[in-house]
C-alpha cells in the first residue's frame, strides 16, 4: 500500500486543510473509480465529533455504508474543517468486517486497518492522507496532484 498526502493547497488552493469540502472532493474522486464504487466504509476517531459524526468519535471504527452514504454524511456537516478522523473502505464482496481493535488517525503514514482497500484520513487539520493498495487510484491521484507527497 502507498500513501499520498494532500494539503488544502494541493486539492483546491485553500490555505486550510481537511475541510469538509476537500473531503467531499476526495470521496467524489473515489466514487469515480471502478474500484471505489463498491466499498463499505467504516469511520472512527473523529474530531470534532458533532452532529452526524458523533457516533464515530470513538476509537473503534463503525460502519457508515457505501461511498454515496459517506458523501451524504459529509454533506450534512455544518462545520468547515475536521481536526482528524479516519475512513476505511472494504470490498462489499468480501466477508463482513467486524472491527474490534482501536483505530487512530494519528501516527505514521500507511494503512491503519488490516484488510482495507482505501483509507482516507484527516490528519491534524494539516493534510488528507489517502492510502490504497490500488495502483490505478494512486497513479491518478499522483497525476491530479503532482505537488502532493507520496510515501511508499
Amino acid at each position: 500500500m502507498a500513501t499520498i498526502q494532500l494539503s488544502g493547497s494541493d486539492i483546491d488552493g485553500d490555505q486550510h486543510s481537511c475541510t469538509v469540502a476537500q473531503l467531499i472532493a476526495m470521496f467524489r474522486l473515489i466514487a469515480g473509480y471502478p474500484e471505489g464504487r463498491d466499498l463499505l466504509w467504516y469511520a472512527g476517531d473523529f474530531e470534532p465529533a458533532l452532529g452526524p459524526l458523533a457516533p464515530y468519535a470513538g476509537p473503534v471504527a463503525l460502519p457508515i455504508g457505501n461511498t454515496c452514504r459517506v458523501l451524504e454524511l459529509l454533506g450534512s456537516l455544518s462545520f468547515y474543517q475536521l481536526d482528524f478522523g479516519l475512513f476505511a473502505g472494504f470490498s462489499l464482496s468480501s466477508d463482513p468486517v467486524v472491527l474490534h481493535e482501536e483505530v487512530s488517525a494519528e501516527g505514521e503514514p500507511g494503512p491503519r486497518i488490516e484488510g482495507s482497500l482505501i483509507e482516507v484520513i484527516a490528519h491534524d487539520d494539516t493534510f488528507i492522507e489517502v492510502t490504497t493498495s490500488r495502483a490505478s487510484i494512486l497513479d491518478d491521484l499522483r497525476n491530479r496532484f503532482p505537488a502532493a507527497n507520496v510515501i511508499g
